[in-house]
C-alpha cells in the first residue's frame, strides 16, 4: 500500500489510491460490528411486519417469553424513538401503526442470537390491514391512502413545502435547455417506461449495532449504518 499516494493532497489526480483498510478487508482480518463479543452481551432481533400498511391492534408475546427462559424486553419498555435518512418517519419499535418496517423487537439475555431470532418468530401482533400502495403511481393518485398522516410534525432534514401530495417527499425539478426546441429538432423521439428488478449493495458489513454502558454511565456505541443525527435540540 502506498500511504504517500493516500495522504497526497496535490497531484493526486490520475494515481491509484489504495484504501486504508482493503488489505484487511481482502484477508478476512478486518472486525467489524458484528464480530464484538462484550462481556453479558444481550442481542435484539426484528419481528418484521407481515402486512404492507396495517394499523396495530395488539400482540401476545407469552410464547417468546417462555422462548426466552431468562426474560427479555420489547418496545413497551422503551421510550419511543423516530429515525430515517430524509425525515424522521420510522419508529423504531411501532405501537401504534406498521408501513413496510418492523412491528416489534425482543432481546434475549442468552449468547446466542439465535434464541433471540427464534422469540422473535413467536410473537404474534393483531393487525387491522390498511389499503395499501405499491408503486410510485399509486402513491400520488388522488384519492390515495396516506400513509403518514403525521407528516407535517416529522423532523426534516430539507425543505418539504413542495410537496403537492400527501405522500410525497418533496418535489424537485431540473429544467436545462429548451425542450420544445429539442423536441422539434429530434428525429426520434421515444417515450417509454423503463423497469428494472430490485438490486441490493450487497455490502461486506451486516447491518449491526452494539452498545456499551460503564458504571459510570457513558455510552459507547458501534454502528455499522450511522445515521445522520439533528442536533440535540431538534431530536423529536
Amino acid at each position: 500500500m502506498n500511504l504517500d499516494n493516500v495522504n497526497k493532497v496535490d497531484g493526486a489526480v490520475g494515481l491509484t489510491m489504495s484504501r486504508l483498510e482493503a488489505w484487511e478487508k481482502a484477508n478476512g482480518a478486518a472486525i467489524f460490528t458484528e464480530d464484538m463479543v462484550l462481556a453479558g452481551m444481550l442481542h435484539g432481533a426484528l419481528a418484521l411486519s407481515k402486512v404492507a400498511h396495517a394499523r396495530i391492534l395488539g400482540y401476545e408475546i407469552s410464547a417468546a417469553l417462555r422462548c426466552l427462559g431468562q426474560g427479555g424486553a420489547d418496545g413497551d419498555d422503551f421510550e419511543s424513538r423516530i429515525w430515517g435518512s430524509w425525515s424522521r418517519t420510522r419508529p423504531c419499535s411501532p405501537r401504534a401503526k406498521s408501513a413496510i418496517s418492523g412491528s416489534r423487537w425482543r432481546r434475549s439475555r442468552r449468547s446466542m442470537p439465535r434464541t433471540a431470532r427464534a422469540a422473535a418468530r413467536l410473537i404474534e401482533v393483531i393487525y387491522e390491514e390498511l389499503p395499501a400502495v405499491f408503486t410510485i403511481e399509486q402513491a400520488v393518485a388522488a384519492h390515495a391512502p396516506v400513509l403518514h398522516e403525521d407528516f407535517d410534525s416529522y423532523f426534516k432534514i430539507y425543505d418539504a413545502s413542495t410537496r403537492r401530495t400527501p405522500n410525497e417527499l418533496a418535489l424537485s425539478t431540473l429544467r436545462r435547455g429548451d425542450i420544445v426546441q429539442g423536441f422539434a429538432e429530434s428525429d426520434v423521439i421515444l417515450d417509454q417506461v423503463y423497469e428494472t428488478s430490485a438490486q441490493y449493495h450487497a455490502y461486506l458489513e451486516p447491518a449491526a449495532a452494539l452498545a456499551s454502558v460503564d458504571g459510570r454511565g457513558k455510552v459507547t456505541v458501534w454502528s455499522s449504518t450511522p445515521e445522520r443525527l439533528p442536533h440535540p435540540g431538534q431530536c423529536p
